[in-house]
């Protein structure tokens, strides 16, 4: 088990190749918890971390989506989304996402441009979703939750829930193909999650 403690910090490592020597660490979060860091890394050596955090002073930047929280305080929590610098010593940006509720992040991903691709879960009836998107509002107790943000963190470019009428959780695994599809993976207890015809298992046969 681990520690108790609610201030609980992410920590951002960056190692040699050769795993001799620590080339940068640094200590990310606010006065409260932070919790489930993911993370990934462009071409030039940026780190984006995504996280939940409950705390309401978190480091962002100005201008970006959320420079203050959407829903913290007590035990709700919130996305941050934070691209270092390539030394791990300044923010490029950092900002909150989410509703009002409890908002936890489980995968990131980037594309050549370095749009942002989040999943997670989410019980805020109004966490953001985009006009036109797959699921514009919260079937279930939980649903997952997908997110691409612009490459400066400043607008969502589409956003949508997937879930059906019970718990559906993001299992902290996105990809992205050539073509840009997206691939999430979860896990679900929703007897109608949204399943395709023909595919391969088209009903909940466990739980």
């Amino acid at each position: 088990s681990g520690p108790t403690t609610t201030a609980l910090d992410i920590f951002v490592t960056k190692l040699s190749a050769d795993g001799s020597s620590i080339i940068y660490s640094t200590y990310l979060g606010g006065s409260d918890r932070e919790l489930g860091p993911n993370i990934t890394i462009n071409n030039t050596g940026n780190a984006y971390v995504s996280a939940l955090t409950l705390s309401s002073n978190f480091p962002t930047t100005t201008g970006v989506l959320g420079e203050t929280p959407f829903g913290v305080g007590g035990t709700l929590d919130d996305f941050v989304i934070v691209k270092l610098g390539v030394n791990g010593d300044t923010l490029v940006y950092s900002t909150y996402l989410g509703g009002s509720g409890n908002d936890e992040p489980f995968g990131i991903t980037i594309d050549a441009i370095g749009n942002v691709y989040l999943t997670g879960h989410s019980n805020s009836s109004n966490y953001p979703t985009t006009q036109g998107a797959f699921q514009t509002t919260k079937s279930g107790i939980f649903d997952a939750v997908f997110t691409k943000l612009n490459s400066n963190a400043t607008a969502i470019l589409y956003s949508t829930f997937i879930g059906g009428n019970n718990f559906d959780l993001s299992g902290g695994d996105i990809a992205l193909d050539t073509s840009g599809n997206i691939y999430m993976a979860g896990r679900t207890l929703s007897s109608n999650f949204p399943t395709t015809v023909g595919a391969f298992q088209t009903s909940r046969i466990g739980s």
